[in-house]
């Protein structure tokens, strides 16, 4: 069988309110990127096109992958799926592999159609350029995204070595400008368990001292908690949003993942997501522009491909 990722469901109904417009048209498929090889052709036609990002199928159609080629799709129900095996897909098998609709599945569809297809078009023109990178004389940059809410009790900083210093000081202060935590390290990551230190605020700031020149150091990087309820309604949506997901290892998803993380300001974890899905799909050009235009967003110039 034909290996194809489904992803299906319902996203942010607990987060996200207000009504958006579907962009696809009815019983149509639109393609949120392309890599490599991919064609399709409409019936009574013998021509075969080249598939684009931002197309839209409709009717009876058969698409081509090639070897090492990529097509990521989404149905105007709202299931979304990958295909990255070689072979020819018809439209009737595809419509076959998806269950009828659902309003969940229009609203998940207008979600993604709005909050991702249109950005991921938006990329057609757009070049993958180098990193920048800025930088003043005395900063350390970091690694992670200066400003972020947490739902996990673990995070793990990082920042980038510089030639200069054989030790760097993390130091953690709380809302009230009192430094909670204090530690000299050697590498250019630390692990903090915030329940360990028994340190229950609602903001942290954090910086990165050079221990011998404490005149070098990064900028001032934030942390946020949320409120108990909101972190439960949040969590709650992940889950749910995972269960339908069903296949993580999927690039597609990913990306899908990475949008939900964003627009809850899960920096982190919209990191983590956006690395994965270039990780997972190399060649699409379309999701390493989702990447570099979130890190450049963060200010992480350093990590543009």
């Amino acid at each position: 069988m034909k290996n194809i990722s489904f992803v299906t469901g319902l996203i942010l109904l607990v987060i996200l309110s207000g009504s958006l417009s579907l962009y696809a048209q009815s019983d149509s498929f639109t393609v949120l990127a392309v890599g490599g090889n991919v064609s399709f052709t409409k019936a009574g036609s013998s021509a075969w096109k080249h598939l684009n990002t931002g197309d839209q199928l409709s009717g009876d159609f058969k698409i081509k992958i090639d070897k090492n080629s990529y097509a990521g799709l989404i149905y105007s129900n709202g299931r979304a799926f990958e295909l990255n095996k070689p072979g020819v897909y018809e439209s009737k098998w595809l419509r076959n592999s998806i269950s009828n609709n659902t309003s969940s599945g229009k609203k998940f569809a207008e979600f993604v159609l709005n909050e991702i297809t249109k950005k991921i078009v938006n990329t057609k023109q757009m070049k993958v350029t180098g990193a920048v990178v800025r930088e003043r004389m005395n900063d350390i940059p970091v690694g992670i995204p200066p400003s972020t809410y947490l739902l996990d009790s673990v995070v793990v900083f990082s920042w980038y070595p510089v030639d200069s210093c054989s030790y760097y000081t993390f130091k953690l202060i709380n809302g009230d400008n009192k430094t909670v935590y204090l530690k000299r390290v050697q590498d250019t990551t630390i692990s903090i368990n915030f329940n360990s230190l028994q340190i229950n605020d609602d903001s942290y700031k954090w910086l990165i001292i050079n221990y011998d020149k404490p005149e070098q150091m990064s900028d001032t990087n934030y942390i946020f908690k949320f409120t108990s309820s909101k972190a439960e309604a949040i969590k709650d949506s992940i889950e749910k949003l995972n269960e339908m997901i069903g296949n993580q290892a999927a690039a597609l998803n990913q990306i899908i993942l990475a949008s939900f993380y964003q627009r809850n300001n899960l920096n982190i974890n919209a990191l983590e997501a956006y690395r994965m899905a270039v990780k997972l799909a190399p060649k699409v050009k379309a999701y390493k522009i989702r990447y570099n235009e979130f890190v450049k967003s963060m200010g992480l110039d350093r990590m543009v491909e």
